[in-house]
C-alpha cells in the first residue's frame, strides 16, 4: 500500500522516522479522506502528553501535503532547511525525538459533513477542536496552542 504513495514527506515518515513517529493507520491511508480532530502526542514510558490538537477537512493532507503540512515543516526543521522560526509544536516534536521519545499522531474525533449548512459544518469542526484543546490545557498539556 505504501509503495504507491510518492509523497516525499510520507516516504520520510514511513522509512526514516518509522521508529520515532507512529501515525494512526487511518491517517496514512491517503485515499481515505478523514475530516476531524487529531492530536500529536509525546510518549515517554507509560505517559502520554498532548503537544498539539488540530482540525482538518483532510487529516492526511494536513500532515503530508503542501509546504505548511505538519510533517513537511518537521522534516525541513530536522534537516536544518526551515527558513524561518518554526511553530512551537514543531520544536517540541523535534526535541522529544532527540530525547528518544516516541511521537504518536492519532485521530481524536471523526466529524463527517452533515451538509445542512456550510457554516454549521465549519463551526462543528472548530467547536470540536476547541473542546479537545480546552480539555488538554485543563490538565496542563497543549499549552502553547491558542
Amino acid at each position: 500500500m505504501y509503495d504507491e504513495n510518492q509523497n516525499k514527506t510520507f516516504k520520510w515518515i514511513i522509512n526514516t522516522m518509522k521508529e520515532k513517529i507512529f501515525v494512526d493507520i487511518d491517517i496514512l491511508n491517503w485515499n481515505n479522506k478523514i475530516r476531524g480532530i487529531y492530536g500529536i502526542f509525546e510518549i515517554d514510558k507509560d505517559s502520554e502528553k498532548c503537544l498539539y490538537v488540530g482540525r482538518s477537512i483532510n487529516i492526511y493532507s494536513r500532515f503530508f501535503s503542501k509546504s505548511n503540512a505538519h510533517f513537511a515543516m518537521l522534516r525541513r526543521y530536522i534537516k536544518g532547511t526551515y527558513k524561518k522560526e518554526p511553530p512551537e509544536y514543531i520544536r517540541q516534536i523535534s526535541t522529544a525525538i532527540d530525547a528518544g521519545k516516541l511521537i504518536k499522531v492519532k485521530i481524536l474525533q471523526k466529524l463527517p459533513y452533515i451538509y445542512d449548512c456550510y457554516q454549521f459544518d465549519v463551526q462543528r469542526l472548530a467547536s470540536a477542536e476547541n473542546y479537545f484543546i480546552d480539555y488538554y490545557q485543563s490538565i496542563g498539556q497543549c499549552l502553547y496552542q491558542i
